[in-house]
């Protein structure tokens, strides 16, 4: 005991030392942070155009929509007929949303829900490719421009006879073929994934096999790159949990590079478009994790290198179960998110269709949601040519009965301001001493904190009719405090002596953010 309050006794020695000899060094390191202070410009959330909902009393909804180039859109789903006998559905719209035609194929008994089309490709003979699953056999559907069948493939997996498995993506090659993932089937507990190349009927003429570990690994993700090569994100089971999972190949297939991102940490991407090549040749990895954030299974994304290596994550969440199944690059070289909010129903309450754009940084720039009483699901986001967005989902909420298609047109963005935030306590540079007094060191990178402390900021909501919505505090990437009410201060008390990562986020009404990070010792 006595040896505590010798310890403590010098400390406020070299306290009062300290602020003796660096008052003139503290006048000029308070310049040095009012001169970084943030001013950055935003934007407002953009308005809903409108929204159409596709179907009849049965199951119905729709997975993937693509801007045509008459300005129209033509959206890939599943629907039953009155039998509960499910089809793949092809539904064509114009620019307003009302429908022009539709078109059904590859029906199945066991309904519409088993039946994905995952994903649909605008082909250079003016018509579409549909690939998906129907059950566990994977599809390509190749129509004309009115939605008439050309012809149907089928790619079973090994316990059906064949090698192949349920596709997730498939993009039209320049020689007129076709580009698939899919998943291979080792056994009921193992799967490997799949990047097949086929001709311009479907016909495989190559296949490459990527296998992280004997356990399931899929990839869901599908895109091209600069160098005609490819890039595909999904997740794997690593040694140390299941992790983001990232391969980049050449134009052959042949693996370049592999990346899992997560460590220890819970992380997967089921999305379509999780994994995109960025405007600086980086990559933009997506999906979900249940250790950072809010909790449950927040969004979680990672920006990375040319090369695969990490260079900053961020995640975005409620205290609910949350789905990311898309997301698209932005006209302004930001990120777009679709995501279904309360995915597992919690508290009784029902999903929604939830939309998060971000900076190039990681910032939240707005989030937009929309539902109604029932449940609600976005599952495919796009940009449109006139700098807005088009959702495909599914509704509970409206239509005409049961679950019906889900289309929503969102507005191009407005440039307004969002919100800002600065640390006021504590600051790099400063040691605090038990909560009541702070002494600048300019000389030390971090902030030294002996005891409690408390956390206290400034903010500004943006321009506008925005308000201040909540402060978030992340302890070590984990949301540790929600402050809702002026002035956002959060004391931290009882820690344990160390090195932690603090991060300061603010939300305003329109669910822009921005935010601070700064490390802290912690000394007692």
């Amino acid at each position: 005991m006595k040896q505590k309050k010798r310890e403590i006794l010098c400390m406020w020695a070299v306290a009062i030392l300290l602020m003796t000899a660096f008052v003139t060094a503290n006048a000029q390191y308070d310049t040095k942070e009012n001169a970084g202070q943030k001013n950055i410009n935003s934007l407002q959330p953009p308005s809903i155009e409108w929204y159409k909902t596709f179907g009849e009393t049965g199951y119905d909804m729709l997975y993937c929509v693509r801007q045509t180039d008459d300005g129209g859109y033509i959206a890939a789903g599943s629907t039953s007929d009155e039998e509960e006998i499910g089809h793949a559905w092809l539904v064509k719209i114009d620019a307003n949303g009302n429908e022009e035609w539709s078109a059904k194929n590859l029906v199945n008994s066991g309904g519409a829900a088993n039946i994905v089309t995952s994903y649909i490709e605008l082909t250079d003979d003016g018509g579409y490719l549909v690939s998906g699953y129907n059950g566990v056999f994977g599809f390509m559907w190749k129509t004309d421009e009115t939605g008439h069948t050309e012809w149907v493939k089928y790619y079973p997996p090994k316990s059906q006879g064949g090698d192949y498995g349920r596709l997730s993506m498939a993009q039209q090659t320049d020689d007129g073929g076709y580009v698939a993932i899919c998943y291979k089937e080792v056994s009921s507990t193992d799967y490997d994934s799949m990047l097949i190349k086929t001709d311009s009927a479907g016909n495989v003429e190559w296949s490459k096999t990527y296998r992280y570990g004997n356990s399931l690994d899929e990839l869901f993700s599908l895109s091209k790159t600069d160098d005609g090569g490819y890039v595909m994100g999904g997740y794997a089971n690593t040694p140390d949990n299941v992790n983001y999972w990232v391969v980049k190949t050449d134009s052959q297939g042949n693996k370049q590079w592999e990346k899992t991102y997560g460590g220890v940490n819970w992380a997967a991407s089921f999305a379509r478009n999780a994994c995109v090549q960025t405007d600086d040749g980086g990559y933009m990895v997506t999906g979900i994790t249940d250790a950072y954030g809010a909790g449950k299974n927040d969004l979680w994304i990672v920006k990375t290198d040319e090369n695969g290596n990490e260079e900053w994550n961020e995640s975005f969440g409620e205290s609910t179960d949350e789905r990311c199944w898309s997301m698209d690059i932005t006209d302004d070289g930001g990120y777009i998110f679709c995501l279904t909010k309360n995915y597992a129903g919690m508290s009784g309450n029902k999903g929604d269709v939830w939309i998060i754009k971000v900076d190039n940084e990681g910032n939240a720039v707005w989030s937009q949601t929309f539902g109604g009483s029932k449940e609600d699901r976005g599952y495919y986001i796009s940009r449109t040519s006139d700098g807005g967005y088009i959702v495909a989902g599914r509704t509970e909420s409206y239509g005409a009965g049961g679950s019906d298609g889900l289309l929503i047109k969102i507005s191009p963005d407005e440039e307004l301001s969002r919100p800002s935030i600065d640390v006021i306590k504590p600051k790099s540079g400063y040691i605090y001493l038990f909560d009541m007094l702070g002494i600048p060191f300019p000389f030390f990178e971090q902030a030294l904190v002996l005891g409690d402390i408390t956390f206290q900021v400034s903010t500004d909501s943006g321009a506008g009719n925005a308000e201040i919505a909540k402060v978030e505090y992340f302890i070590n990437g984990v949301v540790v405090a929600e402050v809702t009410e002026q002035p956002f201060s959060y004391k931290w008390t009882g820690a344990e002596p160390g090195t932690y990562s603090i991060k300061v986020r603010v939300y305003n009404s329109w669910g822009g953010t921005d935010q601070e990070t700064f490390a802290i010792k912690k000394v007692i």
